[in-house]
């Protein structure tokens, strides 16, 4: 009977690491349960079977044989009164059958040949002798022997047939479930570790994979059950033969035959990777040519994923290099803009006033302006060490309890000379908490979006400034009477860098002010959104801010 395949041994848990497994096989935890190797190569055991048998073999197989054949000739003396003797020869078919489906097609022309000398000496007239008294017996003996090996060789192809088939499926499902792990594997790590457990599992042997380290020097990355620590110098210069000529090497190979270990090269259509070593538990043991493929398909897996891996690595490293180019571009072009601009202004006005010649009014204009510009950029440093302390994650809020009208008054004072063109309305509705948050960061966040609204709303217009209570707190809204924000860039506005607004007519910046505001709100424990404006147009956007109920104490 055919042997079902054994389930998978080293099916580890979901998550498990390549330095887990290891540690696990070091420990004993993993133990090694190889399949059928009949049932996993896919070579059958018929097919080789008159070359490997021993003497135990011919004798069991021998005792078998006599078995059958002594039962279809008790069945046969049964029914001898009842059946014709012709009709007899067909129950030594049936056992020559049943040989040929137990034990191949060794086994249908043993029982064929003992069937033929129990028919004619039981049988046939003289009886209880070998000799053949007519022509008709004779004839009737020779059909039957010819029958018996023709059904017995037909039987035994057809149990060969059925095994290849059986073990062609075993082949196809331990290679798409070998895919399947590799193909989940996020590390390079991960892949060897998966490939030396399988096919050591697989073929009934210690596993090895080595490949070149950043010296250029081939090492060993995994081994199953682990790495050895003493590989003999014959090994080693085979596998760096496999490695170097992509060819086999070591036992079983025509290079290095006394070497303990067998190397194949692991290599893409590119170049060779590193190289596979294989070590029989079995001394005897060698591979046949259906291993042989079966090895070579999982190199070939192998290679595949530590390429994509490799690959995926590289469009990484693509991706954050072209992220950094647009960070550095974006911050070239703030320095260019935010820094430089109030540089120019400051050092214009004072060079005014270093001349001489004004009156005293538009001395005093001048200073106004100088300062006015001292303070944007006093504003803008701010702002790029506050995004710097953010994404070190070195911002701690010291949260107090707040009223909204005091967050509003503090931020309208410090923005007092850019806020003057405009207009501004405040609404604070009936019944508003304080909010429970941190002062200075809550105001920077207000500071930043009334600067922000000032950029883009023209002067005369209208910025409006509302707080109400909300579901999650203290809703606080700044509502300019600009262009406004497009829907689909709503999301995207507090990313760093970036500006829903582009082209030379509208005014310049880095596109850190709301990205700060996102980062300093979400530390205190609230939420920023742009929605849309109550008016239609313009731009609105919204602060989420932690009440402060029941809340006297500073954190």
């Amino acid at each position: 009977m055919i042997d079902d395949v054994r389930p998978d041994p080293y099916d580890f848990p979901a998550g498990t690491t390549a330095e887990a497994g290891a540690a696990a096989a070091r420990r004993g935890r993993v133990k090694l349960f190889a399949a059928d190797r009949s049932v996993v190569t896919g070579v059958p055991r018929d097919r080789s079977w008159w070359r490997r048998a021993t003497g135990r073999a011919w004798l069991h197989l021998f005792a078998h044989s006599a078995l059958a054949t002594l039962t279809a000739t008790l069945t046969g003396g049964l029914l001898s009164h009842i059946l014709p003797v012709a009709s007899l020869a067909v129950i030594y078919l049936v056992a020559v059958l049943a040989m040929a489906v137990r034990q191949g097609t060794a086994g249908a022309i043993a029982v064929s040949l003992l069937s033929f000398f129990a028919y004619n000496y039981f049988f046939t007239e003289p009886f209880f002798s070998l000799k053949v008294s007519d022509e008709a017996s004779l004839a009737a003996l020779m059909v039957f022997t010819v029958s018996a090996l023709f059904t017995g060789s037909l039987a035994g192809r057809l149990k060969r047939q059925v095994e290849v088939m059986r073990a062609t499926q075993a082949r196809t499902e331990t290679l798409y479930d070998f895919a399947r792990k590799i193909a989940s594997a996020t590390t390079t790590d991960d892949v060897l570790w998966a490939a030396a457990a399988h096919i050591a599992h697989t073929l009934e042997c210690h596993s090895l994979i080595l490949m070149p380290g950043n010296d250029g020097v081939l090492e060993q990355v995994q081994g199953f059950p682990a790495i050895e620590e003493s590989l003999d110098p014959r090994s080693r210069t085979a596998a760096l033969w496999a490695y170097k000529k992509n060819q086999p090497a070591g036992r079983d190979t025509d290079t290095l035959p006394a070497a303990d270990w067998m190397f194949l090269p692991l290599a893409t259509q590119g170049a060779p990777m590193g190289a596979v070593g294989l070590r029989f538990l079995d001394p005897d043991r060698r591979l046949d040519p259906e291993t042989r493929r079966l090895l070579a398909a999982v190199e070939d897996q192998v290679a595949v994923a530590v390429e994509r891996i490799t690959v995926e690595r590289d469009l990484e490293r693509a991706r954050l290099a072209s992220e950094t180019e647009k960070l550095r571009a974006a911050l070239l072009n703030s320095v260019s803009h935010d820094l430089r601009t109030p540089l120019v202004t400051v050092i214009g006005a004072l060079s005014a006033l270093a001349d001489g010649g004004l009156t005293t009014a538009q001395n005093r204009e001048l200073v106004g302006e100088a300062l006015n510009e001292a303070r944007r950029l006093d504003r803008f440093v701010g702002n790029l060490l506050g995004m710097t302390r953010l994404e070190h994650g070195a911002l701690v809020p010291r949260r107090e309890v707040v009223p909204v009208a005091e967050l509003i008054g503090r931020a309208r004072g410090d923005l007092a000379r850019v806020l003057a063109p405009f207009r501004i309305e405040v609404e604070i509705a009936p019944g508003t908490p304080p909010v429970f948050a941190d002062p200075v960061l809550i105001g920077q966040a207000l500071t930043n979006l009334l600067e922000n609204a000032t950029k883009y709303a023209s002067e005369g217009s209208t910025i409006h400034i509302a707080a109400a209570p909300s579901p999650d707190g203290v809703a606080l809204t700044v509502m300019d009477e600009g262009p406004g924000i497009p829907k689909d860039e709503r999301g995207r506005v507090f990313d760093i860098f970036h500006r829903a607004v582009q082209g030379d007519g509208h005014p310049a910046g880095a596109g850190l002010g709301l990205a700060i505001v996102k980062g300093m709100v979400e530390a205190n424990e609230g939420s920023v959104t742009a929605i849309e404006p109550s008016g239609g147009h313009g731009a609105a956007i919204r602060m989420i801010l932690p009440a402060a109920f029941g809340e006297d104490e500073d954190v």
